[in-house]
């Protein structure tokens, strides 16, 4: 069987309980917005 794996990583964890970071829905969404052509791309050159 073969297999292919692929992940996107959107935003940067926020690791630190006292951290002043906050995960934010937007900055997900306008990368994947961003990427998309370019997996696109990769997925069909396969």
């Amino acid at each position: 069987m073969r297999v292919f794996a692929l992940s996107l990583i959107t935003n940067k964890a926020v690791m630190d309980y006292n951290s002043e970071e906050k995960a934010n829905h937007e900055e997900v969404l306008q990368t994947g917005k961003q990427r998309a052509e370019q997996l696109e791309k990769l997925v069909s050159s396969m």
